[in-house]
């Protein structure tokens, strides 16, 4: 029988560990993964979360890791969900570490009344999912395809002048419109409409077949996602698009690690239906680029996820110069219930 432990993320020499195997599993056979920062893993498994929980664990080979394991449980919504993130370093591959790894993913999920196990797995451009080794361990422990999307990464910086560009184009078909920008907690003031942005991004973002229920967010949540960022040393910038009306009708994010000091993660981008058609992501995400750039100039890197039936959001990033460098997979697991 494998052995499979917890990894105390409070135990300091353990936790690297666990961390060094990880990103070198990880790393194995790609070209541009996103690889956790130990700062970041660190603080998101200590520190305490209303929204989730999270366990690690490692399979052993005597006293050497062989494989590591990430569970994370949302404990507030989509209670049904383990998402689980499994890797087996290039030496110890094909003698059974990944399998009883994904095992233990579904022991644990029935353990704790979930039903839906979910996965991410990454292709790099150039490779086929059909033989590529990750897809084809997911397809033979169950796991089937539910929703596919392009990981998109663009090099910085970006010529100030055709930033520029693109935002007064953007302008000509908005006009009335302005845009603000804040960086960190979003302001008092603009809190209702930045919430209610939030609940119609759940709604909006394709999702496939995945089996996920979009989410109803309110401040008391919003305020709790920006302290656990605040915690994990993440800085949030965000942009957003006002109406002649003075109403909120669009914003888009980028996050910034301090212990990631040459990339940067976009996360959400929104403009409401009414608002469409006028230019407003392309015009938001200059503006955003713009801020990062003066405020952030070391960044070397950002990196997104679009699906790839999401022709609007793919246009607006080959406009900025986003390439494609791997096809990610996220496949699930639905378990039987008595």
């Amino acid at each position: 029988m494998t052995d499979i432990r917890p990894i105390d993320p409070h135990d300091e020499t353990a936790l690297r560990a666990w961390h060094a195997a990880m990103s070198e599993a990880v790393r194995a056979g790609r070209r541009d993964p996103l690889v956790l920062p130990y700062g970041e893993l660190a603080a998101s498994l200590r520190e305490a979360d209303d929204d989730w929980e999270r366990l690690a664990y490692a399979a052993f080979a005597g006293d050497e890791i062989a494989g590591t394991l990430l569970l994370r449980l949302p404990t507030t919504h989509d209670r049904h969900i383990v998402h689980a993130e499994l890797a087996v370093l290039p030496r110890f591959r094909g003698r059974g570490y990944g399998r009883a790894l994904a095992g233990h993913v579904e022991l644990t999920a029935l353990a704790k009344g979930r039903t839906t196990l979910l996965a991410v797995v990454g292709v790099p451009v150039g490779e086929q999912a059909e033989t590529w080794p990750d897809v084809r361990f997911a397809r033979r422990n169950g796991f089937v395809e539910a929703h596919v999307e392009d990981h998109l990464v663009l090099p910085l910086p970006l010529p100030a002048a055709d930033l520029a560009a693109v935002g007064e184009r953007a302008a000509a078909h908005h006009p009335g419109h302005d845009l603000l920008s804040w960086i960190g907690p979003c302001p008092a003031e603009h809190l209702d409409a930045y919430v209610a942005m939030c609940t119609l991004m759940e709604y909006d973002v394709p999702v496939g077949d995945l089996d996920v229920r979009p989410l109803e967010w309110d401040a008391a949540r919003v305020r709790r996602l920006e302290r656990r960022l605040a915690v994990q040393g993440i800085t949030p910038l965000t942009t957003a698009a006002r109406a002649p009306d003075g109403s909120l009708v669009g914003y888009t994010t980028l996050q910034v690690s301090r212990y990631a000091p040459a990339e940067v993660y976009q996360d959400d981008t929104l403009v409401v239906r009414a608002s469409r058609g006028l230019r407003l992501g392309a015009a938001m995400k200059a503006r955003n680029l713009e801020v990062l750039q003066r405020e952030f100039p070391e960044r070397k890197r950002v990196h997104t996820w679009n699906a790839q039936v999401n022709d609007p959001m793919q246009g607006i990033n080959r406009l900025f110069g986003f390439r494609a460098v791997e096809t990610e997979y996220e496949v699930q697991r639905i378990l039987p219930t008595a």
